[in-house]
């Protein structure tokens, strides 16, 4: 998340806002792992 952020700060977005956006994006992930009744498997890899 803080390549996210950072990438989003240099954008001119205001702090609030990333955070926010951060915030949703976690909460996404952690109602997915509930609904699917999985363990979370960090293998997020970057697009080229």
């Amino acid at each position: 998340f803080r390549n996210y952020y950072e990438r989003k700060k240099a954008e001119g977005k205001h702090d609030l806002t990333i955070i926010n956006a951060i915030r949703n994006k976690m909460v996404l992930r952690v109602v997915a792992v509930i609904k699917n009744q999985r363990k979370y498997v960090n293998n997020y890899q970057k697009a080229a």
